[in-house]
């Protein structure tokens, strides 16, 4: 492969959701005993505190019971229609509640309202006992899909959050499951965002701090148990980026409610939004064998834009990576070679590299006269 280097530093390191220690936890005084703020299209990490460290993560874990019910009704093994008897069980669970008697039949579309908008520990336990046939096999779900996501430091003993042996997640686990969950399923936001919920005549607010008083703030959910402290992860799009922010284990509800307001905002008053990649802009030629024309120029796919801070504009990194030989006939927008972006060592985006025009297989004679014109070149370069 032929390999290119524009404003490069280095070569990029693989994407992994690490504490980066080029992320300054200094910039921003927190008291929550982690913390993780990410792009979600990217992954892209802004700022980092003890984000590998196992927490209790209480309601949140109600992202993982999201996750894998959008994934059963994308599968179509479930539906928003389906009717759900509430069990003795779901009943029971107590704290936080959407307020469901045993016996109630709800679909499953409610179930979503009530898990996400108030937090229902019944909703979470209706939702596995409709999915996987019990809770505790909804678990084993959970579990299997934290290995399959790479959610190296989370295990889970329960769909709701209560606090439990064995019951953990890590700040950037839950900014990874999240950015996972807002790209293969962005119908969520249609629940998260919502502020108010009613059932069986009882209206109650969403439980996120932001929601309603922070523009942009559309998600996700919030948490609190004794062992877990007061949690947040809080999603919002400002400038067309999509940000997750995490924090776990603040002290008091006030202080999860003021931290996660500035945690936020510090997106966008600390980067600045500059457009890395220019789908339009053509970045070079590569040699094309046997077409009308020798050489073929090549172009980005897409546009990419990247929030940086405006004394690190050098720290961004892109490596392309093109075919070594191309032969014609080649269509526009045939893929021709890939390109890669980082910033401070932190692959972000492969973008495919493609034909900016059409170039046709020469005739007959142009070949003939290329191979043997190619011949006497390969030739003098080994005399030499």
């Amino acid at each position: 492969m032929k390999k290119t280097f524009y404003r490069s530093l280095s070569i990029l390191l693989i994407f992994t959701f690490l504490f980066m220690p080029l992320i300054n936890a200094q910039e921003l005084e927190l008291t929550a005993k982690s913390a993780l703020l990410v792009v979600a299209e990217t992954g892209q990490i802004l700022y980092s505190k003890e984000a590998e460290q196992r927490q209790a993560p209480a309601s949140i874990t109600k992202v993982m019971t999201m996750y894998l019910t959008m994934e059963a009704l994308d599968e179509e093994r479930i539906s928003l229609d389906d009717i759900v008897t509430v069990s003795t069980r779901a009943w029971e669970i107590g704290e936080s509640s959407m307020f469901l008697n045993q016996g109630d039949r709800v679909s499953v579309h409610q179930l979503l309202q009530g898990m996400s908008i108030v937090s229902g520990n019944d909703a979470a336990i209706s939702l596995a006992e409709h999915i996987a046939g019990s809770v505790e096999e909804f678990v084993k779900m959970m579990n299997a899909k934290a290995q399959e996501l790479g959610l190296t430091n989370s295990h889970f003993a329960n769909p709701h959050g209560l606090d439990a042996d064995k019951h953990y997640m890590s700040a950037a686990d839950m900014a990874l499951l999240c950015t996972n969950l807002y790209n293969n399923y962005p119908e969520v936001i249609e629940y998260y965002s919502q502020k108010e919920f009613t059932y069986a005549g009882i209206s109650q607010e969403s439980r996120n701090p932001l929601l309603g008083r922070v523009k942009g703030v559309d998600g996700i959910k919030t948490g609190f148990t004794d062992d877990a402290g007061y949690s947040v992860v809080i999603s919002g799009v400002k400038n067309d980026i999509r940000v997750i922010a995490v924090l776990l284990g603040t002290e008091s509800e006030e202080i999860r409610s003021t931290e996660s307001s500035e945690f936020f905002d510090y997106a966008y008053t600390h980067f600045d939004l500059d457009q890395i990649v220019d789908k339009n802009e053509e970045l070079g030629e590569i040699p094309v064998l046997q077409g009308k024309e020798n050489a073929i120029a090549y172009r980005a796919q897409e546009d990419f834009s990247l929030l940086i801070k405006s004394d690190e504009s050098d720290q961004i990194e892109i490596y392309n990576i093109l075919l070594e030989e191309i032969k014609a006939p080649i269509e526009a927008g045939q893929v021709l070679g890939s390109m890669e972006v980082g910033y401070n060592g932190q692959k972000l985006k492969v973008i495919p590299l493609i034909a900016s025009k059409d170039v046709p297989k020469a005739n007959i004679f142009k070949i003939i006269w290329q191979f043997i014109l190619g011949f006497f070149q390969k030739a003098i370069r080994t005399i030499k």
